[in-house]
């Protein structure tokens, strides 16, 4: 177990919708960035999967890129990538302007 915590950071709109912009969660073993988001969910107490959806075709979603040690999950393992105590992880939302 690594005793340094999994950093999450929130940028841009995504902070506005979260009460807190930088969270840190002890981990015992890896989890995949899914079980994050499944995390996020029961620690906020309110359904946040709509904020980081992946498909920006679905209204009132605020799809982010998500970003993990520096890289887009999509050159890892997408939302089966691995992250453990000491990583961090940011969800970066994407916005289009016209």
């Amino acid at each position: 177990m690594n005793k340094d915590p999994l950093k999450v950071g929130f940028m841009g709109v995504l902070a506005k919708f979260l009460p807190e912009r930088f969270l840190e969660i002890s981990l015992v073993d890896p989890i995949t960035v899914s079980d994050l988001i499944t995390r996020l969910d029961s620690y906020y107490g309110i359904k946040v999967n709509y904020i980081f959806s992946r498909d920006p075709a679905k209204a009132n979603e605020v799809p982010s890129l998500i970003v993990v040690n520096g890289k887009e999950i999509n050159t890892k393992n997408g939302t089966e990538t691995k992250v453990k105590g000491g990583d961090q992880v940011v969800f970066v939302p994407v916005a289009h302007g016209g």
